[in-house]
C-alpha cells in the first residue's frame, strides 16, 4: 500500500512550485529564473521516482531540498 500522506508531500510541492512559476512568469523575470523553477519541478519528479522506486528517505530528502530552493528563486525573480 503507497503511504497517501508521504505522496501528498511531493503533490503539494509539485503545485506550490508550479503556482510561483506561474505567478512569476507575469512578470516576465528573467529566462534564467523561469528554468530554474522547472528544474526544480524536475528534480520534484526524479524525487518522487527515486521515493516509488529506490529508497522512500532519500526520495523525501531530495525534495525537501529542491523545495527549499524555493525562496532563493524567487528572490532572484524579484531581483532581475
Amino acid at each position: 500500500m503507497l503511504p497517501f500522506f508521504r505522496l501528498s508531500v511531493f503533490l503539494a510541492a509539485f503545485l506550490t512550485v508550479t503556482f510561483h512559476r506561474s505567478v512569476m512568469s507575469r512578470f516576465e523575470p528573467s529566462r534564467l529564473v523561469i528554468r530554474l523553477f522547472d528544474i526544480q519541478l524536475c528534480v520534484i519528479a526524479a524525487s518522487l521516482i527515486t521515493f516509488l522506486s529506490v529508497n522512500p528517505v532519500l526520495g523525501l530528502k531530495i525534495s525537501a531540498l529542491s523545495f527549499g530552493m524555493t525562496p532563493i528563486v524567487l528572490l532572484m525573480g524579484v531581483v532581475t
